[in-house]
């Protein structure tokens, strides 16, 4: 999978705070599409682009 940032105003990344189903909770989600996804496992075979994405750094706690 490859993905990339969606650019907002002055070219910052454009991000959703405080979200209650963001990826990871107490981290931003940044908006973003994909450049490439592709998965093969299973009996399944899917090649998918310039889709929508989130992504965002994460912490694991103990």
């Amino acid at each position: 999978m490859e993905i990339e940032a969606i650019g907002g105003a002055g070219g910052a990344d454009v991000a959703i705070s405080g979200h209650p189903l963001c990826i990871a909770p107490g981290f931003p989600a940044v908006v973003a599409k994909s450049k490439a996804l592709r998965y093969q496992d299973h009996g399944y075979r899917w090649t998918l682009s310039d889709r929508n994405g989130l992504y965002s750094p994460f912490a694991y706690q103990n």
